[in-house]
């Protein structure tokens, strides 16, 4: 038989290159024909079930095709841009490293929950680089933030600094609900702050370099 090989068919042989190629090309069937059409059909019965029976309460078999899993947050999270690997390893770690709040009263809670140590973690561990960079495609409110440095650049505009082992973080606040710009400009050196963060650019290689911009929710002083 034949097997597509760098973009074309040529005939098999039993050679590891060979072999691979054929196993990519039995999941890419499986994934883009069977679980295709499997998830359509699924979708077609979730959506007349849930017509027929609105208040009821049913495994979605769509779901569990097309995001390997009916976890709520885990959907979303992959309905948003998440990986399904990303999606799983934040919704099992939850507890440990990400909280979801549904009652945010402002829009600067509205986001992905962590702490700057739980931050700096996750960017020390090699395995979890790939979820350091959808993280930062999506607004995320961090709180515990220690302040190395407090900073105006040549037109005047704010900047907080700090970093760790592994992670280099600027942030520009430019707005809040709960200071002043002129509070925000006092604040000290070995402050702490919570805030809402929207990152402008990034450099994916220790240390993660992440330059955002958003508001200030909290000025934790001694």
């Amino acid at each position: 038989g034949k097997v597509k090989l760098k973009g074309q068919y040529v005939a098999f042989k039993n050679e590891p290159a060979y072999v691979n190629a054929l196993i990519s090309g039995m999941l890419e069937d499986i994934e883009d024909v069977i679980l295709f059409r499997i998830a359509n059909y699924f979708l077609r019965f979730s959506q007349e079930y849930r017509a027929c029976f609105p208040d009821a309460s049913f495994t979605d078999w769509y779901e569990l095709v097309e995001y390997g899993t009916t976890n709520p947050e885990a959907v979303w999270l992959q309905r948003n841009g998440f990986t399904r690997e990303a999606a799983a390893y934040i919704t099992e770690k939850r507890s440990q490293y990400i909280t979801f709040d549904d009652n945010a009263k402002h829009a600067t809670y509205a986001g992905i929950y962590l702490t700057f140590k739980q931050f700096s973690t996750l960017a020390d561990n090699k395995n979890l680089s790939q979820l350091i960079s959808e993280l930062v495609s999506f607004p995320l409110v961090i709180s515990q933030v220690p302040l190395e440095m407090v900073s105006k650049n040549y037109r005047g505009e704010l900047f907080y600094t700090t970093d760790s082992r592994a992670l280099i973080f600027d942030f520009a606040p430019i707005d809040s609900v709960y200071y002043t710009k002129a509070q925000m400009a006092k604040v000290k050196k070995d402050c702490k702050v919570n805030l809402l963060a929207i990152a402008d650019r990034t450099v994916n290689r220790l240390p993660f370099f992440i330059s955002a911009h958003g508001a200030v929710n909290d000025i934790l002083c001694n």
